[in-house]
C-alpha cells in the first residue's frame, strides 16, 4: 500500500499489511516515550 511520507516518520512509502498492523503501537510509545518524566 502506499503511503504518504510526509504524514509520519514512521511511514515509508509503501507498507506491507504487518507494517500497517504494527504502526499504531510504534506511534503510541513515540508519545508515550515523550510524555515520560524521567
Amino acid at each position: 500500500m502506499a503511503f504518504p511520507v510526509r504524514w509520519d516518520p514512521f511511514f515509508t512509502e509503501t507498507m506491507t499489511l504487518e507494517q500497517v498492523y504494527r504502526y499504531p503501537g510504534k506511534h503510541f510509545d513515540f508519545h508515550r516515550a515523550q510524555l515520560t518524566l524521567g
